[in-house]
């Protein structure tokens, strides 16, 4: 059997480095989540149709995997982990309503605005999180 192609001393340093590559990997998901959410619920924000400003004062992001649950949908571009599973919510116990508007109920027609804002921004929203992972990785690996 073949003896390993490493160096003395290169197996630790490859170690050392994938053990901080997810923490980096992790930081810099967070950072790209946040400012995607923030721009997520901004654009929700803008589309929301305004009676009182009630509904539209309500949608907000919230951070970790239970963030806020109870009161409204939810829109989590990543899942898994506590630490960067964001949520976008909309409704709160003044601004119940939020799924009736979305929907539609029979007195009143569909006016959706949460989920094609979602689906207008997935792509550019998605594609920041990659870059900014990929990116990660890089400067781990130290290119």
């Amino acid at each position: 059997m073949a003896g390993s192609k490493f160096r003395a001393g290169d197996r630790d340093r490859a170690k050392a480095r994938f053990r901080q590559l997810p923490r980096s990997v992790k930081r810099a998901t967070g950072v790209a989540l946040d400012s995607a959410a923030q721009e997520l619920a901004e654009a929700i924000r803008r589309r929301v149709p305004e009676d009182e400003g009630d509904l539209r004062d309500s949608v907000r992001w919230a951070r970790g995997k239970g963030a806020e649950r109870r009161n409204g949908r939810k829109v989590a571009p990543a899942g898994g982990d506590e630490d960067i599973t964001v949520r976008v919510i909309e409704g709160n116990k003044k601004a119940f309503y939020a799924h009736m508007v979305e929907f539609g109920t029979k007195a009143s027609p569909a006016q959706p605005h949460f989920y094609p804002t979602w689906r207008s921004l997935k792509k550019r929203l998605v594609g920041r999180v990659k870059r900014a992972q990929a990116k990660a990785i890089r400067e781990a690996a130290g290119e």
